[in-house]
């Protein structure tokens, strides 16, 4: 399965069911993120099956409408830290270096976002992973 993402975010809660949905099924599932992926957009795409999490080289990739999604609702500030285990455990990084992603709202193209682990290919095609 492809997860083709070109998003300007949403609300935490909705990626967080998202995120749930892609673990309860059992199809490995693709994703390939861009040309600009934002806020919590970005955390589902780089849920997708590792080795598979794929950007085009023009792709950005943004925390920055989180950022100010979670400055401006308490709520959704509560309940970052789930987000933030999430992309922690995907990206292979610490929880305090994600975090700090999410609260900045930083930005990276496709090199970078393939430097820290967001996503696995540079490339204008997705890779589809083994039928079965």
């Amino acid at each position: 399965m492809l997860l083709r993402i070109d998003s300007t975010g949403g609300p935490i809660t909705h990626a967080l069911d998202i995120i749930s949905t892609m673990n309860g099924i059992r199809t490995p599932i693709a994703t390939f993120l861009g040309p600009v992926v934002e806020g919590a957009s970005v955390v589902i795409g780089s849920h997708g099956l590792r080795g598979f999490r794929v950007a085009p080289s023009g792709a950005r990739l943004s925390f920055k409408s989180l950022a100010q999604e979670i400055s401006n609702s308490p709520e959704e500030a509560q309940i970052l830290p789930l987000l933030a285990e999430v992309l922690a455990n995907d990206t292979q990084k610490a929880m305090e270096e994600v975090s700090k992603w999410l609260r900045r709202g930083v930005e990276f193209n496709a090199r970078q976002a393939l430097e820290v682990g967001l996503i696995d290919h540079v490339s204008a095609t997705p890779l589809w992973p083994p039928a079965g």
